[in-house]
């Protein structure tokens, strides 16, 4: 009677000790999930902080273009890369083109010249084309930013009317304004104002149902 007595003693003791080690291996488990999460979630807001901080790098300054379906999102990417942590950092140039937008490399644009000979363009059949991952795609307009504050708040005489010769219309986008630069009928530079830069549903190729809802949504009005 006395060794059964002590067999079921040591049986709940072994028992006991048994439970006591899942319940510390629970414990650092859920220690490791604790401190895996807080990590996934510092990385998270690192990654966000760098995206907002230098979108341009995000990007890989574009390099070789990059194509963007959605326009309004594309020309937010635009601004947004012409500054590096709030600072000025270079003007960008994109492209209209049918069923979207193509940001052009940045690498050798300076804060106030975006240069639209970073990717190869032609003339065919009496419009530019450039060539984007071996095919030409119509250039429809052209747009780039001022992100100067000290820059002119004006299209700049020659620069800014790119292939305008040719029918094509360049909207300059600075804090304050959108402008489209274009030429006459008889070859005179002229432009207008469309109205804040936000006002992206004032070009032809932007939707303008996408732009409104989102202006709606965000009380930019």
């Amino acid at each position: 009677m006395k060794n059964h007595t002590q067999g079921n003693a040591a049986f709940t003791i072994r028992k006991i000790i048994s439970v006591r080690k899942n319940f510390l291996l629970l414990l650092l488990l859920f220690s490791d999930l604790a401190c895996t999460q807080k990590y996934l979630t510092i990385r998270a807001e690192e990654r966000i902080k760098h995206v907002d901080g230098f979108p341009s790098l995000t990007y890989n300054h574009f390099e070789g273009g990059v194509f963007f379906s959605n326009v309004e999102f594309g020309l937010d990417v635009l601004w947004k890369a012409s500054f590096k942590k709030n600072n000025v950092y270079k003007e960008n140039l994109g492209l209209f083109v049918p069923g979207g937008l193509l940001i052009l490399p940045n690498m050798d644009n300076t804060y106030n010249r975006a240069k639209i000979s970073a990717l190869p363009i032609q003339l065919k059949e009496g419009y530019p084309f450039v060539w984007y991952k071996n095919t030409l795609l119509k250039v429809l307009g052209i747009i780039h930013t001022h992100p100067d504050i000290y820059s002119e708040p004006r299209p700049a005489p020659k620069n800014d009317y790119q292939y305008c010769y040719l029918g094509i219309h360049n909207y300059i986008m600075d804090h304050n304004n959108l402008f489209d630069a274009y030429k006459d009928s008889s070859g005179r530079e002229c432009y207008r104002r469309l109205g804040p830069r936000y006002d992206y549903y004032r070009i032809p190729f932007v939707c303008p149902d996408t732009v409104l809802e989102r202006r709606n949504q965000t009380n930019k009005c």
